[in-house]
C-alpha cells in the first residue's frame, strides 16, 4: 500500500514504570557524568584558563601568575596553573564574602576627581 499512512501505535504505561524508566536514566547520566570528572586533569594550561575566566587573551592569566595569585607549574616548556586554584579565586571574588557588582579579579580602588582613569587602591 504505498501512499497510505502508517499504522500509530498507542501505549498507556503506568506512572510507576514511567518513574522507573527515569530514576535508571537519571543514575546512567550521574555516572557518565562522574567518569567524565575523573578524567578531567586537575591542571589547566593558560589558555584553558583564560577561557575558565572568559578572558579574550593570556594576558589577564598572565598578570595573575606575575602577582603571584596564582601558581606556575611548568612541565617542559608548557606552563600549568591548578583547576582548584583558578576555581578558588573566582569564588572568592564573586561567590558568598566577595564584593557585588565590580571587577571579579581586580582589587577594589577608585578613582579620583582629577583624573578618572587613575585608580587608587583603598
Amino acid at each position: 500500500m504505498s501512499g497510505a499512512a502508517p499504522e500509530q501505535l498507542a501505549l498507556s504505561l503506568p506512572d510507576s514504570l514511567i518513574e522507573e524508566v527515569a530514576r535508571r536514566a537519571a543514575v546512567l547520566v550521574l555516572d557518565t557524568l562522574e567518569t567524565h570528572r575523573e578524567k578531567e586533569s586537575p591542571y589547566m594550561t593558560i589558555p584553558e584558563a583564560a577561557a575558565y575566566l572568559r578572558c579574550k587573551g593570556r594576558q589577564r592569566v598572565d598578570d595573575l601568575l606575575s602577582a603571584r595569585r596564582l601558581t606556575r607549574y611548568k612541565d617542559g616548556g608548557r606552563t600549568l596553573v591548578l583547576r582548584a586554584e583558578l576555581k578558588a579565586l573566582v569564588v572568592a571574588r564573586t561567590g558568598p564574602g566577595g564584593r557585588l557588582g565590580g571587577d571579579s579579579i581586580l582589587r577594589p580602588g577608585r578613582a579620583t576627581v582629577t583624573r578618572p582613569d587613575n585608580r587608587k587602591d583603598l
